[in-house]
């Protein structure tokens, strides 16, 4: 007996995950040449324009569609909730930026590769004498006017809440007195659950997760920004007072609708 024909839809997700899945090591590639060609060795901040302009060649691929409440900040510290690597490519799609991130994430297929050309700052959080390196080099981006994205949860999760704040790395606002932004992202999807196929967290392994989210037409990513602040307290207050800003900043608010600015 014949096999059942495959469903179009079925079908649809099957070309579009090929697709997808071509384009990504394409446009990788590409990505690494014209580093290669143009921005090897230059300066931090031309290697964060150089992370947006691909930044936003891969939210088009997976078919992105951002939207920004506030104003953008454009030196300082960014202070996110962290829901896995695609708000890399949102970030990054909206400013030029430098991100903090794991020293594993280095070592990531191609990812690592783009991560480490783009001048993502890594830290090794088993080591306390490492943090300390970490934050001389954000505080040098911060003093050249670039923006560093930091996720103080430490880790990634699946959005339904904020995790509490880790204090090291809040280490260069309360010493050298940066601006500070509070930004909370959040996902949503036409079908699939944004939990499990546009967060990447936990025990979750790379290339499954990229599959299931190359199956997705659209991904709608929503970024807000709160109001820009300076503070000099204690790096405990502080990261409270950041997590329950970012926890606030989630909540969809009436008042946003004033400032939407869509990428």
């Amino acid at each position: 007996m014949d096999n059942p024909p495959i469903s179009e839809s079925r079908l649809r997700i099957l070309v579009r995950v090929a697709t997808r899945s071509v384009g990504f090591l394409a446009i990788s590639l590409g990505a690494v040449m014209h580093y290669a060609i143009w921005f090897r060795g230059a300066p931090l901040r031309r290697r964060a324009v150089w992370q947006q302009y691909w930044g936003r060649r891969f939210a088009w691929l997976i078919g992105l569609e951002i939207e920004v409440n506030g104003r953008i900040p454009r030196s300082g510290l960014i202070v996110a909730n962290h829901l896995g690597y695609v708000d890399i490519l949102v970030l990054s799609a909206i400013t030029p930026c430098v991100f903090v991130a794991k020293a594993d994430v280095a070592q990531w297929p191609v990812l690592g590769v783009l991560a480490r050309i783009a001048g993502t700052i890594f830290v090794d959080r088993t080591r306390r004498a490492a943090v300390a390196g970490v934050n001389a080099r954000v505080e040098a981006a911060t003093r050249a006017g670039l923006s560093v994205v930091l996720f103080p949860e430490g880790t990634s999760s699946d959005g339904r809440t904020v995790l509490p704040f880790k204090t090291s790395l809040l280490e260069p606002s309360c010493s050298a007195g940066c601006p500070l932004t509070p930004a909370a992202l959040c996902y949503r999807l036409d079908s699939g659950t944004v939990g499990t196929d546009v967060c990447y967290w936990g025990d979750m392994t790379l290339l499954p997760h990229l599959v299931r989210l190359f199956q997705q037409r659209v991904v709608y990513a929503k970024v807000t920004f709160g109001q820009t602040f300076q503070q000099a307290a204690s790096r405990k207050e502080l990261a409270a007072a950041l997590r329950e800003h970012v926890s606030e900043l989630r909540a969809p608010r009436e008042a946003d609708r004033l400032a939407i600015t869509k990428i």
